[in-house]
């Protein structure tokens, strides 16, 4: 358990150093690097890539992020992905995380796209009430 803890670490560093080196250069690359990663079949590197999308909020993976959610089986790695859209775009997001809620099985998916709903939905009421 501690090595896969530490190299997902390492990963996560090295994608991070990466993604702040090549800003120099333009993101192009990095981002590339990163579409990569969200689309591989390295479970480690695929969530590294997607944590690191969603904390960047890098709008350009978007599409990369829903094609994957599509198509993922692990409840993990969709938490992940849907936190990650949400966090890039909440107003996109939420017609993916509706559609989501309404026909997954997994009910911690479906709780927290209710949650996600819910905080969306309070943040559009307080905006409207300004």
């Amino acid at each position: 358990m501690k090595r896969n803890q530490s190299q997902t670490t390492v990963l996560l560093t090295l994608l991070t150093l990466l993604i702040l080196s090549v800003s120099a250069y333009g993101m192009k690359p990095a981002y590339q690097n990163l579409e990569n990663g969200i689309k591989s079949s390295n479970p480690g590197l695929k969530k590294s890539s997607i944590y690191l999308a969603g904390k960047y909020e890098i709008k350009e993976l978007l599409p990369v992020m829903r094609e994957e959610l599509k198509t993922a089986s692990d409840p993990e790695l969709k938490k992940l992905m849907i936190r990650a859209i949400y966090k890039i775009d909440a107003y996109s997001a939420m017609k993916s995380i509706i559609e989501i809620s309404s026909t997954t099985d997994n009910k911690h998916i479906r709780k927290l796209c209710e949650a996600l709903n819910a905080d969306y939905n309070k943040e559009m009421s307080a905006y409207a009430a300004r």
